[in-house]
């Protein structure tokens, strides 16, 4: 009961009608147009948070540790291990990870799970834990080929690679248009959700064995017509597996699809599934399945074809900082420009080297006109890949805002920066931005707004002007969207989110365009990292002095 003492409780969130018509239905809401913030009387904060989890956790969390009230516990589902199914794992996977590579002891784990539940089961590792890895070792281990993958269009390159790494010798074949003619003889067959609806019936016509869908909550709408492709196809293949690094129990309208593919004994009706889990209500204007409701309940059912580990629990097993390509193509719109600039810089090479070999210069002569036109035009080539991987990021992005955990990233042209900053207002995303241009003054502001706002997902920063002295902690995960020509300002780039004492491990991820003058800088960085830890531990073989730049032009040259 309540009395006209009891105080209120305030928020502000970022505008969204979704989460507006959620708050609405909280009892004794009201809005307050000055400040711009909604309240609530005391005695239905709970009901507040629980209807801005599903758009903003964080803001969720906030409302209740703030009030007193404990922190909703990490949704991790981390079954009991079986020791003997695990044993077998572990025997069976050493005939069958490639030399010079190891598992994770989660990821075996995860391997153990999938095989206990006969290949049906969602994996909802926090991103970065290794789900493509875990998915791949199970699926040789079973050997339940062929394979059908379905994932974000950005993130079939990166599929292609893990596979190429983790289980070679498998042929694969990646549907990249829908006027691709789809062969019956392959191994695994990657395609995007987009394409689905071109090419659904051949891929009907093949027998796969088993379907992975990656980012599975691609298919939540169940009106929308991938999810109906992507649920037809999958209804198909006697093993399924949905990969999913968004806390589950945040959004459960989200897994409603998965889950019907999963154990359509368990989940067989999508409205008895949003009537009983996700608060169904009428709104005056259409039904409701925004919210959640019953959800140890759901959790209990989970538990049998799920498992999610979080960084937390498992960090005891992973290194304090590791670096993650992520595998991008050149979109179409960028190929032709990127082609035509590359083709301009060979023809610049080639006319510089013999300006050099007539006048006797070294390379290493940055003044002389020839080596300016060069650079000038390796950098455009920098900026339009720095582009293209602006363009591919975003899908990833969104991941780990879903997620609900903070991300640092870094890029170097402006024109990518102003990309990216301009998707973080169109989907009122919560960021800081920290550049060249920003006063000094304001760059600290940033990293404290970054630091300490869980309302703040998102640190935008041009690598070279977050250089020594920024702690950006908060976050355990950083993208680098642009490559840097060395090493070291690369490290100190990680080393804001990496700092002596922190204890959540960093992954630093760097995302790489395919095929293009990007490929071959990373590689050129990665092995001068190699080279600079060797003379560091004391062995200075086969050190190269020559710059990242010279070592750049000369594997152009070789195209000439």
């Amino acid at each position: 009961m309540t009395t006209l003492l009891e105080k209120r409780i305030y928020v502000k969130t970022p505008y969204d009608p979704e989460c507006i018509q959620a708050i609405k239905n909280v009892p004794s809401r009201q809005w307050h147009p000055d400040v711009k913030q909604w309240s609530v009387l005391s005695s239905y904060v709970t009901e507040l948070a629980d209807a801005i989890r599903p758009m903003y956790p964080q803001i969720s969390d906030k409302i209740l540790i703030e009030n007193g009230i404990e922190k909703p516990v990490e949704d991790s589902f981390i079954p009991v291990e079986d020791s003997t199914l695990l044993q077998n794992t572990l025997d069976q996977l050493s005939n069958i990870v490639p030399s010079g590579l190891t598992l994770f002891p989660f990821q075996v784990s995860g391997v153990a799970f999938i095989e206990k539940v006969k290949g049906r089961a969602i994996l909802g590792d926090q991103m970065g834990l290794g789900k493509t890895i875990t998915s791949l070792i199970w699926l040789q281990l079973s050997k339940s080929y062929p394979a059908l993958i379905i994932v974000p269009a950005s993130l079939k390159i990166n599929w292609r690679k893990e596979i190429e790494k983790w289980i070679p010798y498998h042929k694969t074949y990646i549907v990249s248009t829908g006027k691709d003619i789809i062969p019956i003889d392959q191994d695994i067959y990657i395609i995007n959700y987009e394409l689905l609806a071109k090419k659904r019936n051949e891929l009907m016509s093949i027998s796969y064995k088993t379907i992975i869908l990656d980012e599975c909550t691609y298919i939540k709408e169940p009106t929308a017509i991938r999810s109906k492709n992507a649920i037809m196809l999958g209804k198909q293949a006697k093993y399924v597996l949905a990969l999913t690094g968004t806390p589950i129990l945040n959004r459960p309208k989200e897994l409603f699809n998965s889950l019907n593919l999963i154990d359509v004994k368990k989940f067989p009706s999508a409205w008895a599934y949003y009537k009983r889990y996700c608060n169904l209500y009428h709104n005056g204007f259409a039904w409701n399945y925004d919210g959640a409701s019953n959800l140890p309940e759901l959790r209990e059912k989970l538990k049998p074809i799920m498992i999610r580990r979080t960084k937390q629990d498992v960090y005891k097993e992973l290194p304090l900082k590791r670096r993650e390509p992520i595998y991008v193509e050149l979109p179409k719109e960028l190929a032709k420009v990127y082609k035509d600039t590359e083709l301009e810089l060979l023809d610049a090479l080639k006319e510089f080297k013999v300006w050099k070999k007539h006048h006797g210069l070294e390379v290493e002569d940055e003044e002389k006109p020839n080596k300016m036109i060069l650079l000038a035009k390796l950098n455009y080539l920098r900026q339009i890949v720095g582009m293209a991987k602006a363009q591919q990021s975003l899908e990833t992005i969104q991941s780990f805002v879903d997620s609900g955990k903070k991300l640092v990233i870094f890029g170097h042209h402006l024109d990518v920066l102003n990309l990216l900053e301009q998707y973080f207002k169109t989907h009122n995303i919560n960021y800081v931005r920290v550049d060249g241009k920003t006063a000094k003054i304001k760059r600290q502001l940033a990293v404290d707004t970054f630091q300490n706002d869980p309302e703040m997902m998102i640190f935008l920063g041009g690598i070279t002007a977050t250089g020594m002295g920024i702690t950006l902690t908060a976050s355990s995960d950083l993208m680098f969207i642009e490559r840097m020509w060395t090493p070291a300002i690369e490290e100190q780039g990680e080393d804001r989110c990496h700092r002596i004492g922190t204890v959540n491990p960093v992954t630093a991820w760097y995302f790489v365009v395919e095929n293009t003058v990007d490929d071959i800088l990373d590689k050129i960085v990665n092995n001068k990292r190699k080279i600079i830890n060797q003379i560091l531990a004391g062995d200075e073989k086969g050190h190269n002095k020559t710059s990242v730049v010279n070592d750049l032009l000369e594997e152009l040259s070789k195209k000439i």
